[in-house]
């Protein structure tokens, strides 16, 4: 047991955690840095248990485990485990109880668990092998176990490769390595590695590529693929090269390796060569393989042609296929390292998919490879002028739509509808195949101009098409008087001249009934002669070709009245001495006057509609007179009318 501590074990103890401030980050060894004590280990991988033995025990010994900025106390145990990986102190303290005890400490080295050594093993020809230690950052120094027979070797640190040869082989040949700290063992609880090697007994065995395969075309994120045969028990070196730019080493790559990506090339601008050369390590001399360079293809479609353009630097080579929507299309005999092909058998709007595919003709690689390309993507184009129509003439129907018609040189054609508003630009609005059209999305207080042009499913459309406005009739019928009080826009079109604008009077049944006008003006004030209840005014158009085209209808309704002056002025002077009504669409009617008072002074007739201003023989005063009219319009609807006159003398 310990004795009890008293001041001095205090100050020994502040004494102590300075020093292990000092050394707990410091390389330790089996042996304590005293000689007081011995451990059977100075470093390992976690978990480990550390045991600890004073080179002269007495009864005061004792030890501080694990300081690592915290103090932990003093005890007797002479074994520890570490669990975390870290640098650790031991401290030692011999007669703690006295007033001047000695100490001494080791250092502890915990790696994480699980932590092997690292290495690379490279083949060399006649079955010598060399091995790299040189990645590795854990141990001091090695113990490798060839697996033929002979003695383990040691390697330690600095020296970071070994170099062996076998003159017995067995098989298979398995190295065995162990990491080691300080002295051989000390670190032994860290796995080995085991590696299996397969002997070169003669030379290098060259690379054989069989496919370079550019997988995509982009200027950042291009991806090549090389596909080959190798020797599995070589070591192989990659190498690149950017539009002959010089070769430049990209990675290792083992044996048994049958295929390689690499990626974020800029595939749009450069075409890369690539070289798989087995390498002797022990000697640093290689095996080159042929230069194996990508095939790069772009595309431009122009008018009635796919032309499709290739590079490689891959030289020299057989013929070049050309492959079209995933199927042989065409080939390219001898094949060149630049060339372009074009495709004309081709449908418009269409798309098509190409890739190329070359062949490697040299004797340099063992069974030669093929180079296939990337995609390109390619929408046919059809340039090409379409003839113009002609002959376009608008009308506007009862409905107020607008028809179109027109002719056309070709009828395979289609047909695009355009539209302008306003003298707005004219833009589509329709497309149809056949030579006419409807527009029954009108507004007839704008001006409505159109033009007909041809189109194709290539995306042509003829050019300087004639542009047509059909006449838009405005105005009013005047009811009181009968009068038409009309005005109307021009026809305008670029092939043909108004001979003539027609004003129509038509019946219900747009039957005509009278015409008012003809002429070049484009207004009229004009009454009908024979007025019918239900009426409609039209523009006739008639144009240069002999062509008769037609405004909008204006109602010219009338209804049903009775018809009188205002004022009469019954004074003998023989001007407007008598007021008579007149009826309108009504068969039969009967007049009844009143006075100011209400009081009924006069009775008038269909037959006998006219008023001299005398009543019973003697002539009324001036004043407004009320009438009642009561009759039946000319369908028997029975009629009625109030109003008023005014007698002036």
């Amino acid at each position: 047991m310990l004795r009890s501590r008293d001041t001095n074990i205090i100050k020994l103890t502040t004494f102590i955690l300075a020093i292990l401030c000092h050394y707990q980050f410091a390389f330790g060894q089996v042996d304590s840095d005293n000689g007081l004590f011995t451990a059977d280990y100075a470093s390992g991988c976690a978990p480990l248990t550390v045991n600890v033995s004073p080179t002269e025990p007495s009864e005061a010994d004792g030890f501080i485990y694990e300081f690592n900025g915290n103090f932990a106390g003093i005890v007797e145990d002479e074994s520890y485990e570490y669990t975390e990986p870290g640098i650790y102190t031991i401290a030692y303290i011999k007669n703690a109880g006295a007033s001047d005890p000695e100490t001494d400490f080791l250092t502890i080295t915990i790696l994480p668990a699980g932590t092997s050594p690292q290495f690379d093993i490279f083949t060399c020809k006649n079955n010598e092998i060399l091995i790299d230690f040189s990645r590795d950052e854990n141990f001091e120094n090695f113990t490798i176990r060839y697996g033929d027979g002979s003695s383990p070797e040691a390697v330690n640190s600095p020296q970071t490769q070994v170099r062996h040869t076998y003159s017995i082989i067995p098989n298979p040949i398995n190295i065995v390595v162990e990491g080691n700290n300080n002295t051989a063992g000390d670190a032994g609880n860290c796995p080995t590695v085991t590696e299996g090697v397969n002997l070169i007994s003669g030379g290098l065995t060259q690379a054989d590529f069989t496919e370079v395969i550019t997988e995509n075309y982009s200027s950042s994120d291009g991806r090549i693929t090389l596909n080959f045969n190798l020797q599995d028990n070589n070591i192989y070196r990659l190498y690149q090269s950017t539009s002959t730019n010089g070769f430049s080493e990209l990675d290792t790559i083992t044996g048994t390796e049958t295929s390689r990506t690499v990626t974020s090339l800029n595939t749009a601008a450069n075409t890369y060569c690539f070289r798989v050369d087995a390498y002797d390590a022990c000697d640093n001399t290689f095996v080159q393989s042929v230069n194996a360079c990508n095939l790069r293809i772009t595309g431009q479609a122009t008018n009635a042609q796919n032309q499709i353009s290739w590079v490689t630097s891959t030289t020299p080579l057989s013929n070049l296929a050309i492959y079209r929507d995933g199927n042989l299309f065409d080939d390219v005999s001898p094949a060149t390292n630049t060339g372009s092909w074009n495709d004309t058998d081709l449908t418009c709007n269409q798309d098509y998919v190409y890739f190329a595919e070359t062949f490697y003709a040299g004797t340099n690689d063992l069974n030669g490879f093929s180079m296939t390309s990337n995609t390109v993507t390619l929408t046919a184009l059809f340039n090409e002028p379409l003839p113009a129509t002609s002959n376009l003439i608008a009308d506007i129907n009862i409905d107020e739509s607008i028809s179109l018609t027109w002719t056309s040189p070709d009828p395979k054609y289609d047909y695009q509808i355009l539209k302008s508003t306003n003298n707005s630009k004219l833009v589509p609005i329709d497309r149809v195949n056949v030579e006419q059209y409807t527009d029954e999305a009108t507004d007839l207080d704008f001006i409505n101009c159109y033009s007909v042009r041809t189109a194709d499913n290539c995306g042509n459309f003829s050019k300087n098409d004639p542009v047509i406005c059909p006449t838009i009739l405005d105005g009013e019928f005047i009811v009181s008087s009968g009068t038409a009080d009309l005005q109307w826009t021009e026809y305008i079109s670029e092939e043909y001249s108004v001979v003539d604008y027609e004003v129509q009077y038509l019946d219900q049944d747009y039957n005509l009934l009278e015409t008012l006008y003809a002429g070049q003006d484009l207004s009229i004030i004009e009454k009908p002669v024979n007025i019918v209840q239900r009426a409609y005014l039209r523009i006739k158009i008639l144009l240069s070709d002999g062509s008769i085209v037609y405004s909008n209808l204006v109602p010219a309704d009338l209804s049903p009245a009775v018809i009188h002056p205002t004022a009469f002025t019954p004074n003998g002077d023989m001007l407007n001495d008598e007021i008579t009504f007149f009826g309108r669409f009504i068969s039969n009617y009967n007049i009844y006057l009143y006075n100011r008072w209400g009081e009924f002074i006069k009775e008038l007739d269909n037959n006998n509609p006219t008023w001299n201003g005398i009543v019973k023989g003697e002539e009324v005063e001036s004043g407004t007179y009320v009438y009642v009219i009561e009759g039946v319009t000319e369908t028997g609807a029975p009629f009625n009318q109030k109003g008023s006159i005014t007698l002036i003398r």
